[in-house]
């Protein structure tokens, strides 16, 4: 079902912030396995990751439109903060 609503400038910021966060991720690790890019630098790309997937759970908590189910992103950046706490400790 397509919703008739535009997205909110909250919810985009937040979808789009987690993507970054997804790709500085899939960065990580195809560098690691072409070995372009050592696995102590997990700390590195983290460090700019992890501000990412908390500043769009932040974003989508206080949306005040609640129009959209942020389930999605929710997770999707709840994981993301698990997966770089696992790089990070897999070092």
């Amino acid at each position: 079902m397509i919703s008739s609503y535009p997205l909110s400038p909250r919810h985009r910021r937040a979808v789009t912030i987690f993507t970054v966060s997804s790709l500085l991720q899939i960065a990580f690790v195809v560098g690691v396995l072409k070995q372009a890019v050592p696995l102590d630098y997990s700390f590195r790309f983290a460090a700019l990751g992890v501000p990412c997937c908390i500043y769009a759970l932040v974003l989508k908590h206080n949306d005040s439109t609640r129009t959209y189910k942020s389930g999605g992103i929710m997770l999707g950046a709840i994981s993301g903060l698990v997966l770089w706490l696992f790089l990070i400790t897999v070092h």
